[in-house]
């Protein structure tokens, strides 16, 4: 059995380990290794190298382990196994529901919760690198899919049903170019929680308001259409799971959450992040929507009275919005087309899709004789 992440024996957190373990340090060779000597017995001795590029690095590896072996009079299964837990995160996800109290869960959600599962972990790691409102899609960025590579998966648990991630700190190589100053799987780790949480908030504040603008603003915080898929996933065909995310940090790695972190989305909270998937995914409605912007095309059919026009929403990034007007408000919006300095406000249902915004049944419509605000 081989080590998993033999480049975390070069670092300050294994020296921390040994230093729990009961180990000393003896000696340094600047840039080359740690000498270290077991407080019980002096007779063993550990070289750790703190650069994992030399020739023999594999061979220092095997050494140390057997020392760790022989002082502690452990199989160097057990100490491999100890030393690969103790670099890694464990990410524990749990679904809570009668039908999958002992321990099972039927088939085809089973098959959904472990797709599911990946979908939530690709969320995390690619908005890490790229944060978006929609789906990510496409190739993975490099550190993305060596991350990936670096996951395991953990043994299940019985407890309705628990899945467990592994996420080992450490990689054998470091590329993960400046997408975050600490190990990029442990910032992963951090984003998965963190978005989850604000997702969470976010739903509760939008239970009260009814804005759909407050889903906008957590953006930036890791939250997309392929998160909100993930947990709506997560809660089974019929939507009726608890989902518990609950993250067991490496023991000593520095730049650790700050506790073991627990964050559960119920039942309830699921028909508004599906809301919220549509609103990511430019898929939703808004009743009584105020809509004001400036008049930038008129289009209007030889025999036909009224016409539609567009309208560009400065207040969200220049958004185009057509929008069909009967004879009166159209020869409104003509004179607000050409007068540059005058915009329009309406009032109607928007429809957004992915290929066309629009804004029908209007029921208000005003030209504003100064700028908007």
């Amino acid at each position: 059995m081989k080590l998993y992440n033999e480049q975390f024996i070069t670092t300050d957190d294994f020296s921390k380990y040994l230093i729990l373990k009961g180990w000393v340090l003896f000696n340094q060779l600047p840039h080359v290794a740690n000498i270290w000597r077991y407080k019980k017995n002096n007779d063993y001795e550990i070289i750790q190298p703190i650069k994992a590029d030399l020739k023999d690095f594999s061979n220092r590896v095997n050494d140390i382990l057997n020392a760790l072996s022989e002082s502690e009079c452990k199989s160097k299964t057990e100490i491999i196994r100890e030393i690969d837990n103790i670099s890694n995160d464990i990410i524990s996800l749990r679904v809570i529901h009668d039908d999958v109290a002992n321990g099972e869960i039927p088939f085809a959600d089973g098959i959904l919760l472990f797709s599911k599962t990946k979908e939530l972990m690709l969320s995390a790691a690619r908005s890490v690198v790229n944060p978006q409102r929609g789906r990510y899609s496409g190739k993975n960025p490099e550190v993305v899919e060596r991350f990936f590579s670096s996951l395991k998966l953990g043994q299940t648990e019985v407890g309705s049903y628990v899945l467990n991630l592994v996420a080992p700190i450490y990689w054998d190589e470091d590329s993960q170019e400046d997408h975050c100053r600490v190990p990029f799987s442990r910032t992963v780790t951090e984003r998965l929680m963190y978005s989850i949480e604000k997702l969470s908030d976010a739903v509760d504040k939008y239970k009260e308001r009814g804005d759909l603008k407050i889903f906008e603003a957590i953006i930036k915080d890791g939250v997309n259409a392929t998160l909100c898929s993930a947990i709506i996933g997560l809660s089974g065909r019929n939507r009726t799971r608890v989902i518990e995310v609950k993250v067991l940090k490496s023991l000593i790695a520095e730049n650790a959450i700050s506790d073991n972190k627990k964050i559960s989305i119920t039942p309830e909270k699921i028909k508004y992040i599906e809301e919220a998937e549509k609103f990511y995914s430019n898929d939703y409605t808004v009743k009584n929507y105020n809509l004001a912007g400036s008049v930038i095309r008129l289009n209007r059919d030889v025999n036909s009275l009224g016409g539609v026009v567009t309208i560009v929403e400065a207040s969200e990034n220049n958004r185009k919005v057509t929008v069909e007007l009967d004879e009166e408000h159209y020869n409104e919006a003509i004179r607000a087309h050409e007068n540059k300095y005058e915009n329009v406000r309406l009032v109607g249902m928007l429809i957004v899709t992915p290929k066309k915004t629009k804004l029908v049944d209007v029921s208000d419509f005003h030209i504003l004789h100064h700028p908007i605000n």
